[in-house]
């Protein structure tokens, strides 16, 4: 069957075409034709036309061609292609296997010449042999009955005899000796009768045990509960510390005899590791009060005071601090050095409290103000655990938080969270107060920008002790969501002020973008966010490849066969290879900490003070050139010289304009932020200078009276207005900058006749130099070009 294969570009893409000429009912295989123009569109890509981009491409390919004939070369015996290396190889396995074979096929032939000659013997040796191995099995079996008897008397005289801590080694050995048959032998009769035995004298001995402790437990007057504390305040006798002391060691012993099972407990419980023994007594007092008061019919079990057993259970680990460190540790470390009682302790107090919260959500969830009110008192007490040292929330063991990170809760969490501060926005903005500025009045910073800050700093401190980064995130999404809510708020409010953008309202609003965008831009910088943000896109690249995976699931798209493979075929680069060079998957160089997660909102809050800035900058404009018409058409080409005054004095035309100017500067200084205002007026004046350039300048003709004018209107006036409002120490931002040009063109119009003419001539006949000589005349600030120009606004130079 022959097949002639056409592809051609059309619009910038390759389509085929083929033909059958032996067989029409044949078709070329649709997975390798759709493949052979996916690679190629991927090769050529918009440059189908290019016949240099196809030659280049065709020699790529020419040259992977040669190198898979080199490879596969089998044709010289001489070579040392990988093929035929590999046949080399594969030829000498196969003489050593026919070696093997022809080695195995006679000790085969003996052993079945064996088994022949002897399977009758077998056969009648094969019922002794497994009557013996009974025999065996049941004197085994016997002799395992007998030293449990044994063990178990030994354990009841001792227990008698009131020895218990020879009663306690005894047991040992017997769980010892038990302990393989319950968990290996089939004998399940057997197994169970152990089972039961250890336990029957470990439940005996457990309550020995368990009575002394209570006995050296009240000794100490413990629990420590009374809320008068002197009572406790005099160390413990040396005797009823030994006492103490005793009983632990003995628990501890008891624990290493085997552990009863475990009742059953909710599955978020299941995140809390059982305590020891001797810890698990030393919380019984404690955990029969919880449940006394907290999860009975007493007036303290109440769902809208959770405080009350959060505060208690908080009190209860304080109060026995310094009892577990000075008389609990240092015994249980003799006998469980892994066990860490001050931990257990804490741990297990904590596990009550995530019993009560599963026990009392599901009815506080449908109160918004219980439920945040129970959020806030976990989140305390997670602040309380945190600074005893216990490692719940976002350390290594579980906290109180574990209940309400339960999806249901959480979500709830959340919508409560979005509630509350919407409304609180709804409040800031309908205040009286919402645009006043508060602290110095130079920070411009407004009510409603501090407050909403406020609430999300609160927010942020709330949501971090959450122990899983996917549970911050949710939060971090609402801030971002109630940010954007708060731009849309201040859009809408802006499109009312325009009209006025000098009034208190516009003003008040671009200090407000302002604050908002320079305290964000802060925020993301921290580490806490950047985190957040590389978890983000984490997260997001997951969710695009999981979306891209189902949409080629549901197109039908399948991994190609190796023989199909046009990446092994055609010219493909290599893959890049982890860090370990294992062929992993590449080194991520955009891993999320290029960007923050406040870039987007900063933007558009930047893209509002802009606006902003922009109106402003153009209504004193438009005040400027209503009153600048006078002035720019004034007669500068026919002013009297300098010489007839005795001081020169302002134009009269020009004080219309300064005194705009000086009102509004002044009027936006005393609404806007220092930061905010030197935007303002830098924007303003090199509009302003832009515009005095175009048309005054470059619109009139200077003698040398209006010239001088000019310049002692511009140096000695118009920067008189901005002089105090560029105080940049660097000098960056200072009005002589902003105006330079302008400056430049001044003085360019003042210069002697003689030094214009040579200027002139420096420009049109040696430009490479001009530049030095603009930059000695003090005119760097225009370029050649330009310089020329104005020299040809001086009427004694308008023929050049």
């Amino acid at each position: 069957m022959k097949c002639t294969l056409f592809i051609y570009p059309v619009n910038n893409r390759f389509v085929m075409e083929d033909t059958m000429h032996l067989d029409k009912s044949s078709s070329m295989d649709t997975k390798f034709s759709s493949a052979m123009l996916k690679k190629a569109n991927q090769l050529f890509g918009s440059k189908g036309d290019d016949i240099d981009h196809l030659e280049t491409i065709r020699g790529q390919l020419l040259a992977r061609k040669d190198e898979l004939e080199r490879d596969l070369a089998i044709s010289n015996k001489s070579s040392d292609s990988a093929l035929s290396q590999l046949l080399t190889r594969a030829q000498s396995a196969t003489a050593q296997i026919d070696s093997l074979q022809k080695t195995v096929e006679p000790l085969r032939a003996q052993c079945d010449t064996f088994v022949s000659a002897n399977s009758e013997l077998c056969a009648a040796l094969a019922p002794p042999l497994a009557a013996e191995e009974l025999r065996l099995k049941e004197r085994s079996y016997r002799a395992l009955l007998r030293r449990l008897t044994q063990l178990s008397d030994a354990v009841r005289e001792r227990v008698s005899a009131g020895h218990l801590d020879e009663a306690l080694a005894r047991l040992r050995e017997l769980h010892e000796a038990t302990s393989g048959v319950v968990g290996e032998s089939r004998c399940h009769a057997l197994a169970e009768y152990c089972r039961g035995l250890v336990s029957a004298w470990r439940g005996l001995l457990l309550r020995r045990l368990t009575g002394q402790l209570d006995a050296a437990l009240a000794e100490l007057r413990y629990p420590f509960i009374s809320t008068n504390m002197a009572v406790h305040a005099a160390p413990p006798g040396p005797e009823a510390q030994l006492h103490l002391e005793t009983a632990l060691a003995r628990l501890a012993a008891l624990a290493g005899c085997g552990e009863e099972p475990a009742p059953s407990r909710p599955s978020v419980l299941a995140a809390f590791p059982p305590a020891s023994l001797p810890v698990r007594l030393l919380l019984r007092p404690l955990v029969r009060r919880f449940v006394y008061h907290f999860q009975g019919q007493k007036r303290t079990n109440d769902l809208a005071r959770p405080e009350w057993y959060m505060g208690q259970v908080l009190q209860w680990i304080t109060d026995h601090e310094q009892f577990l460190e000075t008389s609990v540790e240092p015994t249980l470390a003799k006998t469980l050095p892994d066990c860490r009682p001050r931990l257990e302790f804490c741990r297990g107090l904590v596990e009550l409290t995530v019993d009560k919260l599963l026990r009392d959500l599901p009815e506080l969830q449908f109160d918004d103000a219980s439920f945040s009110h129970t959020v806030d008192e976990t989140l305390q007490l997670q602040r309380g655990l945190a600074q005893l040292g216990y490692g719940g929330g976002g350390g290594e063991q579980p906290g109180p938080l574990l209940a309400v990170c339960q999806p249901g809760y959480l979500l709830r969490w959340v919508t409560i969270e979005r509630k509350y501060a919407l409304e609180r926005v709804d409040q800031m903005m309908a205040s009286e107060t919402a645009w006043a500025v508060q602290g110095e009045a130079d920070g411009g910073v407004t009510e409603l920008a501090d407050g909403v800050l406020n609430m999300l700093q609160a927010m942020t401190e709330r949501y971090l002790l959450l122990p899983e980064p996917g549970q911050r995130l949710q939060f971090l999404e609402l801030q971002l969501e109630l940010l954007d809510d708060l731009r849309v708020r201040l859009l809408q409010l802006l499109g009312n002020e325009k009209q006025e953008p000098l009034g208190e309202r516009c003003c008040a609003l671009l200090n407000t973008a302002h604050h908002l965008r320079r305290a964000l831009t802060e925020w993301g910088e921290q580490p806490v966010f950047l985190h957040l943000q590389f978890f983000r896109r984490r997260l997001t690249a997951a969710e695009a490849s999981g979306r891209r995976a189902e949409r080629q699931e549901s197109e039908g798209e399948e991994e190609e066969e190796p023989t199909l493979s046009l990446d092994q075929l055609l010219l493909e680069p290599e893959p890049t290879q982890g860090p370990a060079g294992d062929g992993g998957p590449p080194d991520d160089a955009d891993d999320g900490l290029n960007v923050t997660a406040f870039d987007e909102i900063v933007q558009r809050l930047g893209r509002i003070e802009d606006d902003i800035i922009e109106a402003i900058v153009n209504q004193i404009l438009l005040e400027v050139k209503a009153r600048s018409r006078p002035y720019r058409k004034d007669k500068w080409f026919a002013m009297p010289s300098p010489a007839e005054f005795v001081s020169p004095s302002l134009t009269p035309t020009a004080c219309p304009i300064l005194q705009v100017l000086t009102q509004c500067l002044q009027q936006l200084r005393g609404l806007l932020a220092a930061s905010v205002f030197d935007s303002v007026w830098h924007a303003l004046a090199s509009q302003l200078c832009e515009y005095l350039y175009d048309e005054l300048i470059m619109a009139n003709s200077f003698n040398e009276g209006g010239a001088a004018q000019l310049r002692f209107d511009i140096e000695r006036n118009l920067l008189a207005v901005f002089s105090d409002l560029g105080d940049d120490p660097e000098g960056a931002r200072r009005p002589t900058v902003a105006f330079r040009p302008l400056l430049a063109a001044t003085v360019l119009l003042t210069l002697p006749t003689g030094s214009a003419l040579l200027l002139l001539d420096t420009i049109k006949h040696s430009p490479e130099t001009a530049d030095t000589a603009l930059a000695e005349a003090g005119a760097d600030g225009l370029t050649p070009e330009e310089a020329r120009e104005v020299l040809l606004r001086r009427t004694a130079l308008s023929v050049s």
